[in-house]
Parts: C-alpha cells; sequence; structure tokens
C-alpha cells in the first residue's frame, strides 16, 4: 500500500508540486488580510441581561476603560519651574490626535454656579501657562481647596500628583491606541529625566497595550520553539541507525 502511494507521488510530483504551490500563494495572499483585534472578547452573550446593563451604562455614562494615568512624586511640583514643564507636558499631550481631554494639577477645572443659566459651569483655572511664581501659587491654592481633587490629582502629603488621559472613541479600540500610548510615554519619561523623577502609568489602555506587546513577543517565542522542536522531532524520526554505514542502502522501486 505504502509503495503504491510512493509511486503516485513520483508519477504526478509535478501536480502536487504545482497544487501545493497554489494553495500556498493564496494562503499567504489571505494573511494579509488577517487584523488584530483590540477589543476585549465578550465573554457574555449580547442578550444577556448583564451584558444589556452594561450596554446601557455605557450609552448613558460614556466608556469605562479610556482613561491612562501618570503620576509623579515632586515635591516642587507647584515650584515655577516645574510647573510650567508639567503645563507644557499636558498642552503637548492634549494635542496629540486621538486624545479628548486631559486633567491635571496644570489643567484643572472650576464649578462655577452660573445663577443667569441656573445651572453650574466648568472654567478653566489657567488658560495660559503661567510666567510668576504667584500665578503658580494662585493656582496652588484654588486646587488644595477644591474637595474633588483632594487625594486625586494632588495629595498634599506624598507630595504625589496624577495626570489623567482621556482616549477618543474612535481610537481607543484601533493600532493608534498603541502609537498613543507610546507617545504619551515618551513625553512623560522627559520630564522624569530632566528631574530625576520615576513616572508611574496607569488604566486599562496602557495596561491592554502592555499585554499586547507582552502576548506578541510570547508567540513569537512559541512559533520559534515549535518549529525547532518539529524539525528536531522530524530528524530523529528519519534517522536510521540502518543507514549509518557509508555505503547508501539500496531502496527496490
Amino acid at each position: 500500500m505504502l509503495r503504491r502511494i510512493a509511486q503516485l507521488i513520483l508519477d504526478f510530483r509535478l501536480t502536487i508540486l504545482m497544487v501545493l504551490a497554489v494553495g500556498t500563494i493564496f494562503m499567504a495572499n489571505k494573511s494579509r488580510e488577517t487584523k488584530i483585534v483590540y477589543e476585549f472578547a465578550k465573554l457574555l452573550p449580547e442578550n444577556d441581561s448583564a451584558s444589556i446593563s452594561y450596554d446601557h451604562f455605557k450609552e448613558r455614562f460614556g466608556l469605562d476603560g479610556n482613561i491612562l494615568l501618570l503620576s509623579i512624586q515632586d515635591s516642587n511640583i507647584f515650584q515655577l519651574a516645574h510647573f510650567q514643564d508639567w503645563y507644557s507636558l499636558s498642552d503637548r499631550i492634549k494635542k496629540i490626535k486621538g486624545i479628548q481631554e486631559v486633567v491635571s494639577v496644570a489643567r484643572v477645572y472650576n464649578l462655577i454656579k452660573d445663577d443667569s443659566l441656573e445651572k453650574f459651569r466648568f472654567s478653566p483655572v489657567l488658560n495660559v501657562c503661567p510666567t510668576l511664581q504667584n500665578q503658580v501659587d494662585s493656582v496652588r491654592e484654588i486646587v488644595l481647596h477644591l474637595p474633588f481633587y483632594d487625594g486625586f490629582l494632588f495629595n498634599s502629603k506624598d507630595k504625589a500628583t496624577v495626570l489623567a488621559v482621556t482616549f477618543d472613541k474612535k481610537d481607543l479600540n484601533t493600532k493608534r491606541r498603541v502609537q498613543i500610548t507610546d507617545t504619551i510615554q515618551v513625553l512623560a519619561n522627559q520630564y522624569g529625566q530632566k528631574y530625576n523623577l520615576k513616572v508611574h502609568y496607569s488604566g486599562l489602555p496602557y495596561i491592554r497595550t502592555v499585554l499586547q506587546r507582552l502576548v506578541s513577543r510570547e508567540m513569537i517565542l512559541f512559533l520559534g520553539l515549535a518549529f525547532g522542536v518539529t524539525i528536531l522531532i522530524l530528524f530523529l524520526f528519519f534517522l536510521s541507525p540502518r543507514y549509518s554505514s557509508d555505503r547508501p542502502p539500496d531502496i527496490p522501486i
């Protein structure tokens, strides 16, 4: 039986090679359409009650995982030079395409009651980068006396401050998220290196980017090891002690 199969392969070797070549070219062409999914896989069906409630929550309050946080522990953050650089960092991150909003002690908003419209409105504490220390001192007083920001944007006890970056919905679940995250890290690390400070990162966009790269590296490592082990097994499988002599064996056909 095996002899007949071998004879058929030898008789139709050109046809078999052409079919394999065409199939390989077709599969290689289709592989270019493969895309990476940047969204989390849904664990629950769409008609599940918990999934429906979650979708309603997102429609009303927006996305829940589109904020990247970076923090530093800088006791001199309200010194003029430090504050100007922190303001510049916040402004440069805000100008990145795909960023919706940036909130920090340099880009803080105050809640003001509008009696004429009978509602509250948000007003930026700073509209331009301060040039005098007394301007920074005024911002510091406002931030420390706003209960909403206490322990969130600035911790007066540990001298830690946070910069919160909100991603745009359109770029959050695309490959642009990786590029944006890398750009933010480069800009923030420049501030940290200038003042010899360690920048800490958190937030779902950052965590997802790190995990994605980790999985990609491990996948490449796994494929390389799997290929090497397969080659080794095939080599040992076809290695036969009967053919260890110098004279090749006679194989009847």
